[in-house]
């Protein structure tokens, strides 16, 4: 349970004189639950505050980020808001109410008496979200501010004393010990397992109760039913088995798993109840074991407040990544606190379980944002002068050309790796090739929207608009052999949580990586990612197998036609399409594409499980080939593509 308190100390009361106390406030209800639209109700005793002298105004402050936004004209929608005043002989007036211009994160409403001043024994009564006069209420939301990972942390909100009004007086704030609770429900279950597993082999499956917004919910108790659901070659379910499971309270809960034969499996879940439903990923039963497992994890997450265990609990225990990092933004952070951050990082490695890395971003306006990763040992902090809010600190080192960063690491291709984001984003993305392998992955999809195409044909998930030539497409096109990756960029802690509602773009869901690879260790991902043997998603963690040739995605290598594909996807939620992406090379060309692309074929199977052989016989020069991959619930996923060079001349690997 996430508990947000906001304290009612954001009230400015503007007065000639002074005397007061922190009493004489009063709010109800007291406790709210978030996305519930509640009238809140703020009673103002100035008496009681031990104010002596009469009252020019009254600010209140309400941070945006909890509360629908105050107005004053359209009485039957959310947040109307309106004042009264009552004297001592129990005679009530309206007053005035005036909306201010935000400042600081905060909506700001004055109200006044319109015939002379408010005395000291008259109180106020502020009525946000007016159902009186036919309104919903205010919604009151969770707010992007940082969590507590245990959600018993009381989070404050930042208070301005800044006078808001023109009159020639001074101005004070009254402190009060009067506050609203909002609370978060119960939602869902979040179950996750691994995607491959061995027949006869235990392995657990991972279960907590999310709230609203997907983070951890610790207060529910009761009964849980498991179902164990396979799938026969049609795509449909054919045989069910139900596991009784007591849920008790606290963070998550693992239920050791044995399945007895091979093939593809979901599990679903809900509450005895009847109020929370979930359902697994995919998981595939096999009969030996294969030299590559699917590993998932989120890279790219921000969180400034320590302690940053925080972060990395969260990562492990609520949203049961594999393998995360903690990406400090270097135009933000100190020398310092980097090392701070470093420390904790190795903490939690725990080969097998959890895997975490060195990692932070660079940032420049005139660059684009870069996140750099570190296989082993951490380096300096790198931070760019052409960002802004550049902390400054004599433990970073300063680099403003992405040329100079890569001149820099020379040499290190092996222990670096950058990785291009919000290429779909606002920010410019100077895709230079640097003739190294430092930058062998991007960031296809985060909050900052789906970077694959420009096409709006294709991108549907309404990222921001940036210019033409900081898509991937383009980059693929202009020669540059990038595999993909998917982060969630998260500036709250909330890695890898695929429920957040983003605070810039709007966009519902945010990235997730696969990885192919042998082992969980810290050695075996970053090598894996670094080869490309990655896919992207948004958020579900789908299987997906494509080869070309027997080489897996992200491979380049020489052939002659024709070319065998290979390809299976398995999704817990039906799979709407299945595209082919062909990029063939223009021979003797001279303009910035080399290569051009084209739709090879589309499949829509509108089943959970597909699979498909085929082959390609039009290969006269080097090709390169990737799958989009979109479900019918909007969700999408894509492979890093696999080259191939008649002439092998182009790419290398």
């Amino acid at each position: 349970m996430l508990k947000l308190v906001f304290i009612i100390s954001a009230i400015q009361l503007v007065f000639s004189g002074s005397g007061y106390s922190s009493t004489g406030i009063y709010i109800t209800p007291q406790q709210v639950f978030a996305e519930d639209y509640t009238q809140i109700n703020i009673y103002i005793n100035p008496e009681k505050l031990n104010i002596k002298d009469a009252l020019n105004s009254i600010v209140f402050c309400i941070p945006q980020w909890f509360f629908s936004p105050p107005q004053i004209t359209e009485p039957d929608q959310p947040g109307y808001f309106t004042a009264f005043l009552k004297n001592p002989d129990g005679k009530q007036e309206p007053l005035k109410v005036n909306l201010l211009e935000q400042k600081d994160f905060n909506f700001q409403v004055q109200v006044l008496k319109q015939d002379g001043l408010i005395q000291p024994d008259e109180t106020i009564n502020l009525i946000y979200g007016d159902k009186n006069g036919g309104g919903p209420g205010t919604r009151c939301t969770r707010g992007n501010f940082p969590f507590s990972y245990n959600n018993s942390t009381i989070i404050q909100i930042p208070v301005l004393f800044d006078s808001f009004t023109s009159i020639d007086s001074n101005s004070y704030c009254i402190t009060t010990s009067a506050c609203l609770e909002i609370k978060t429900k119960p939602e869902s279950l979040r179950m996750v397992t691994p995607s491959y597993v061995i027949v006869n082999k235990p392995f657990y499956l991972n279960i907590n109760v999310s709230d609203t917004y997907g983070y951890s919910y610790n207060d529910f108790s009761g009964s849980v039913e498991i179902e164990i659901k396979k799938l026969d070659s049609a795509g449909f379910y054919q045989f069910k088995k139900t596991i009784p499971f007591m849920y008790q309270s606290g963070s998550y809960h693992k239920i050791e798993i044995k399945l007895t034969e091979a093939g593809d499996y979901l599990f679903t879940g809900k509450s005895v109840s009847g109020s929370l439903h979930g359902t697994s990923n995919p998981v595939r039963s096999r009969e030996f074991q294969s030299p590559d497992n699917i590993f998932w994890g989120d890279i790219h997450g921000h969180y400034q407040t320590q302690p940053y265990d925080e972060y990395f609990v969260y990562a492990r225990d609520s949203v049961f990544l594999d393998f995360s990092s903690l990406s400090a933004k270097s135009h933000e952070w100190s020398g310092t606190n980097w090392k701070i951050l470093n420390t904790i990082t190795d903490k939690f490695i725990e080969d097998s379980r959890f895997i975490t890395f060195h990692g932070f971003e660079w940032a420049s306006t005139k660059y684009g944002h870069h996140n750099v990763y570190f296989r082993n040992e951490p380096d300096l902090l790198i931070s760019s002068r052409n960002s802004p809010n550049v902390a400054g600190s004599e433990e970073v080192k300063y680099i403003d050309d992405i040329r100079e960063m890569f001149r820099w690491y020379s040499g290190r291709e092996s222990e670096i790796l950058i990785i291009p984001h919000a290429i779909a984003g606002p920010f410019p993305m100077t895709f230079i090739n640097d003739g190294s392998n430092l930058r062998s992955v991007l960031e296809v999809f985060s909050i900052w929207g789906d970077g694959e195409t420009q096409d709006p044909e294709v991108n549907i998930l309404n990222p921001p608009q940036p210019k033409q030539g900081n898509f991937w497409l383009d980059a693929l096109l202009a020669g540059l052999p990038f595999g993909v990756t998917g982060g969630s960029d998260s500036h709250i802690g909330t890695v890898g949580n695929t429920r957040e509602q983003t605070y810039n773009s709007g966009v519902e869901y945010v990235g997730l990586t696969a990885v192919y690879a042998e082992k969980l260790t810290r050695e075996a991902i970053f090598d894996a990612i670094k080869n490309k043997h990655t896919y992207a998603t948004t958020g579900p963690r789908i299987i997906i197998n494509y080869l070309i040739n027997e080489h897996p995605m992200g491979s380049s290598f020489t052939a002659i036609a024709p070319l065998n594909h290979s390809l299976s996807v398995l999704s817990p939620s039906p799979i709407d399409s299945i595209t082919v992406i062909k990029g063939t090379k223009i021979p003797d060309n001279t303009n910035v594409s080399l290569y051009k692309s084209s739709v090879f074929n589309t499949y829509t199977p509108h089943s959970c499980y597909f699979q498909k052989h085929f082959q390609d016989n039009d290969f006269d020069y080097s090709v390169f080939y990737y799958l989009r991959v979109r479900l019918a619930d909007g969700n999408m996923a894509w492979t890093s593509p696999i080259w191939v060079n008649r002439e092998n001349v182009f790419p290398t690997k």
